[in-house]
């Protein structure tokens, strides 16, 4: 009698076979991806931290490619704004450089290692700092920024991080710390991961 007519999972080998064609391909994806985000993160860093000096050259008064007619005061809280986001597309670029080193793993088939757990390790810190120094720095900047809106040169965010009191609101996004908490416990799963993969090494 025919084996395959009796095999309930005829199709299974062929598929497990194929498992690591399918990551390979899915990590090459990814890696491009993340390649691309890396280089206009990196133009973005670039551009903001021409913004920052441009802004502190013309709130000193030497007055290079920006309008004239705005306040030192207002090129200052500017410069601060600069300097903000320069921080910002750093935390971005560190996570995405982690990024890249989970995923090369991916692709060679090898994902759980205790690498990768220190890697999301680093990528939920990183997160958590970047946000609690979110939280307290956008209403600082709220406040610098008070008096200026007149100027055409105010904060988006300034009326959501203020009241009309004067009374610092802070911003605490839930959902972000959500993403955070997810980390920390797939941080903890490739940890275990990689445990079970050393013993099972070991017993072999």
């Amino acid at each position: 009698m025919n084996k395959a007519a009796n095999d309930p999972y005829p199709f299974a080998d062929d598929e497990l076979a194929d498992a690591p064609r399918d990551f390979g391909r899915a990590a090459s994806a990814l890696s491009v991806v993340l390649r691309i985000a890396f280089w206009l993160t990196s133009a973005a860093l670039v551009i903001a931290l021409m913004l920052f000096v441009l802004c502190v050259l013309n709130g000193a008064g030497v007055h290079m490619w920006l309008p004239k007619e705005n306040s030192a005061e207002t090129y200052q809280v500017l410069a601060m704004v600069s300097a903000f986001s320069v921080a910002g597309i750093l935390v971005i670029m560190a996570v995405i450089s982690q990024l890249r080193k989970i995923v090369k793993t991916l692709g060679e088939g090898d994902p759980f290692v205790p690498q990768n757990a220190r890697r999301l390790r680093n990528i939920w810190v990183i997160m958590a700092g970047a946000e609690l120094a979110r939280t307290i720095a956008a209403p600082l900047l709220a406040m610098a920024n008070r008096g200026h809106e007149a100027e055409g040169m105010g904060l988006p965010f300034s009326s959501g991080v203020m009241g009309a009191d004067g009374v610092f609101d802070f911003d605490i996004r839930l959902h972000v710390w959500f993403f955070v908490l997810i980390l920390i416990v797939l941080a903890q799963v490739f940890r275990e991961g990689a445990r079970l993969r050393a013993d099972a090494q070991l017993t072999v």
